[in-house]
């Protein structure tokens, strides 16, 4: 009885420790073993459910499969009839992408399992701004080839529609995959990677003298650039302030510039996201029950249960959004805010509304020309500080905005919500959207 015990504890990954209470609690004297039987206990466990791992993973797929009709399984195998990858969704998660799969998050950095396949998570962004899976793979390598049937089986499997934007590391192999098969799919990489290289490869340059602020700069315009123009503009302006000669990663950069800077990526979907943290995070879930030594079947149990937990905390969250939420200012905008959004978007609109009044506007000509800036408290803590100069055309009902110098008029960007004018150019209006 107390190995059916043992073994059910396996099941939910509780700890050889914990185990040993609980059995010593229901003895209620003198435990005749010790931890370590208990661990040897669970590893004749392991192996047995390891010898016929795959088989178990197939039963288990097809019994979901008779529960739900809409559940969706592949598996890819090599000229030995050996499983090469696997890819998994049930139908909730199908039903989600159908509302949800305008943007991915992907990512294949965890070894989960005693075969040394990666995970790879299809990471999503509900309505309430939080993650949730769509599927998994197990995929033996990252080829080109494997990454392009990944893709392929997950548009197969979501009836064919492309997310609309997906986001990856840099990995060469999944940017090939992606051009090749998510052909209506815009595709970003991780920010915050490339900013983490850039700290690793340019360690000699930031330490030198003239250089104490090339880290913080170079920071501010990658992140807080609002236009291509502006970018543009101030990473032009390194060389003549800093000693950069020799620093080829940021060659890199400005070159692969288009594929990961914020500003290149303002009319795209990318909600609450700018990188791979949202994959990293669902990793984290599993590395905390589950070990690269346990069986693939050990770990779709888990998932399972993960998955579970997340539809639970979804409707949990459907059910608060019922209640009227505090509001901060007395804008009638805020309250239609509250009756419009879910709880959690709400509260993530007030925080920007707050957040607006660290700024104050100038009227420079009645009715048609605005410079707005930071207040004097708020700027010390900018590296630099930005002015915006808005044009309003009350008649067109259009609103143009610059960003400026501070120290003078010249504008140094096209407007931020019109693209298309160049900066010395006579600017061109363009309808503020929704």
């Amino acid at each position: 009885m107390e190995k059916e015990l043992i073994a059910t504890f396996n099941k939910v990954n509780l700890l050889d420790r914990k185990i040993m209470a609980v059995l010593s609690y229901i003895r209620g004297d003198v435990t005749p073993y010790n931890k370590k039987h208990i661990s040897n206990e669970k590893t004749k466990i392991n192996k047995a459910t390891s010898d016929n791992d795959m088989q178990q993973v197939y039963d288990w797929f097809s019994k979901k499969q008779a529960e739900d009709p809409m559940f969706f399984y592949k598996f890819s195998i090599d000229e030995n009839n050996k499983v090469k990858n696997i890819f998994k969704s049930n139908g909730t998660s199908r039903r989600y992408y159908e509302e949800f799969g305008d943007c991915i998050s992907f990512d294949t950095t965890y070894n989960t399992n005693k075969y040394s396949l990666k995970f790879a998570p299809i990471v999503r962004i509900t309505g309430h701004g939080d993650n949730c899976l769509f599927g998994c793979a197990f995929i033996m390598d990252e080829t080109t080839e494997t990454f392009e049937w990944l893709f392929q089986t997950m548009l197969t499997c979501m009836g064919g529609k492309h997310p609309k934007t997906i986001i990856t590391d840099q990995d060469l192999g999944m940017k090939a995959a992606i051009r090749n098969i998510l052909l209506d799919t815009i595709h970003r990489n991780c920010f915050f990677h490339i900013m983490k290289k850039v700290q690793e490869k340019g360690g000699r340059i930031f330490s030198l003298e003239r250089n104490k602020k090339l880290h913080d700069d170079l920071f501010d315009i990658l992140r807080n650039s609002l236009t291509e123009t502006e970018f543009e503009y101030l990473c032009k302006k390194l060389p003549q302030t800093y000693d950069v000669g020799g620093f080829r990663y940021l060659d890199d950069m400005w070159s692969n510039r288009e594929n990961f800077v914020p500003c290149y990526f303002k009319k795209h979907f990318f909600p609450f996201i700018n990188s791979t943290a949202r994959s990293e995070g669902t990793n984290a879930l599993f590395k905390l029950d589950v070990t690269p030594r346990y069986s693939i079947m050990r770990f779709m149990n888990e998932f399972q249960r993960i998955s579970d937990t997340t539809e639970k905390n979804q409707a949990e969250q459907d059910f608060e959004t019922r209640s009227m939420p505090w509001l901060s200012t007395a804008y009638e905008f805020e309250r239609q805010a509250a009756r419009l959004y879910n709880i959690k978007i709400f509260f993530k609109f007030q925080k920007e509304l707050i957040l607006a009044t660290k700024y104050e506007a100038q009227e420079l000509q009645k009715d048609k020309v605005y410079a707005v800036l930071k207040l004097e408290y708020h700027r010390q803590f900018e590296f630099r500080t930005r002015r915006y100069i808005v044009i309003v055309d009350l008649t067109q009902k259009t609103i143009d905005v610059y960003v400026a110098n501070l120290k003078k008029m010249e504008m140094l960007t096209t407007p931020i919500n019109s693209s298309s004018a160049s900066a010395a150019s006579k600017p061109k209006k363009g309808k503020v959207k929704n």
